[in-house]
């Protein structure tokens, strides 16, 4: 069996030098670019974790209107922070969810979404027993609980709920979704708050868009993005100044 090993173990190592090689060759140009034109090619085969294990996956490069329709999702937002943070309520969470279910069956080639929902809902014993699970739990009346308790048990029904609703495990929705906005081949996680700032003011003077000013390679989909968040970034330290909450630069306190 090993001149059969050493034998795949060479044919792994030539398809994996093949792949670097291909990689070394796309020099996405400066500017907005298509998902698609950074990564080189429509589809690639990708590692996506399942609940932890790691899965090969065939995944399909969106475009900026196929994105747009899975629903709105920003990586400005996952990145970089500069939009409000708040607690999500039950509305937010389901949305996210649908918008990332959304972009899941846009991009999954093989397997499919559905054939991955087919082995699930079929063979998955854990799903039976969850929604066995919130049936009986459906059965208590929660203003019969003590109200220390009624919160904890909503919370842990509105849980199991979306649990069921969406299949997929989180760490598979989160990939996916980073994966089809770009976020590793995306220059936008290295914009700072400060840069956006200074390109607000800058297209501010100019008569055009803060985009225009900021240097680097991003997807076509983060240019809407970007201006928006320069913008409203411009307009809060301004807010901040009419209040009197100056940001000192340098040696000033």
């Amino acid at each position: 069996m090993k001149p059969f090993n050493n034998f795949v173990e060479r044919a792994v190592d030539r398809v994996i030098d093949r792949r670097l090689a291909d990689v070394k060759k796309i020099q996405p140009k400066e500017g907005y670019n298509s998902t698609e034109a950074i990564r080189g090619a429509l589809f690639h085969w990708v590692l996506v974790p399942f609940n932890g294990i790691p899965v090969w996956c065939k995944l399909r490069c969106l475009n900026q209107t196929q994105l747009e329709a899975c629903g709105g999702v920003t990586l400005i937002e996952l990145i970089t922070g500069v939009t409000e943070k708040k607690n999500p309520n039950v509305n937010d969470m389901i949305g996210i969810r649908n918008t990332q279910e959304a972009i899941a069956k846009q991009v999954l080639v093989t397997p499919t979404f559905d054939e991955i929902m087919k082995i699930i809902t079929e063979d998955d014993m854990v799903v039976t027993r969850t929604r066995a699970e919130i049936e009986e739990l459906k059965k208590i009346n929660p203003k019969t609980l003590p109200a220390t308790k009624r919160a904890e048990f909503e919370a842990e029904l509105f849980k199991l709920e979306i649990a069921v609703a969406f299949l997929l495990p989180e760490d598979t929705m989160g990939v996916l979704t980073a994966w089809a906005l770009g976020q590793d081949v995306s220059d936008i996680k290295t914009v700072t708050e400060d840069e956006y700032y200074k390109a607000a003011v800058l297209a501010e003077r100019g008569g055009d868009n803060p985009t225009d000013h900021l240097n680097g390679c991003f997807t076509d989909r983060d240019k809407n993005d970007m201006d928006l968040t320069a913008w409203t970034v411009l307009n809060r330290r301004r807010e901040k100044e009419k209040k009197g909450e100056r940001k000192w630069v340098g040696g000033g306190k």
